[in-house]
């Protein structure tokens, strides 16, 4: 490492980089301490996530929990919108993009309702209405 009394004796091209590599460390060291204080979450956004909640539960999610979503449902007087889509199936991305994607996007259906996707060909568990684990063929 190369010292204040060093330093002055190096040429000016070593000494501008020695600088500049400093700088660069500070700069990065500045954002890295100072960016979490600042950093907050949008509206109904949860914080350590980033996931747009209503109530207590995600806007978009897998359909994973009857009870908590029909409860926000209940609470907000909100419907939910179930897609039920397969890993394989083509037609089913289209929709998510061009359906989904811009609605999750869209600040006019944000705590309007929940949407709830199910992947038909996962292995993905949810709880039912009574309380106990399902597949989801059980929904059919």
């Amino acid at each position: 490492m190369i010292g204040g009394d060093q330093m002055t004796k190096l040429p000016t091209h070593y000494r501008a980089s020695a600088q500049r590599k400093f700088s660069l460390m500070l700069l990065i060291t500045a954002l890295f301490i100072v960016t979490p204080v600042y950093a907050t979450a949008p509206n109904g956004a949860d914080s350590d996530s980033g996931v747009e909640m209503v109530g207590n539960v995600a806007y978009v999610d897998h359909l994973t929990n009857l009870p908590a979503d029909f409860a926000v449902m209940r609470e907000k007087k909100i419907p939910m919108m179930i897609f039920f889509h397969a890993s394989y199936c083509g037609y089913c991305v289209q929709v998510d993009n061009q359906f989904l994607i811009p609605m999750r996007l869209d600040p006019e259906f944000k705590g309007r309702l929940l949407i709830r996707r199910v992947l038909v060909d996962g292995d993905t568990k949810y709880i039912g209405l009574d309380g106990k684990e399902h597949d989801y063929p059980h929904l059919a």
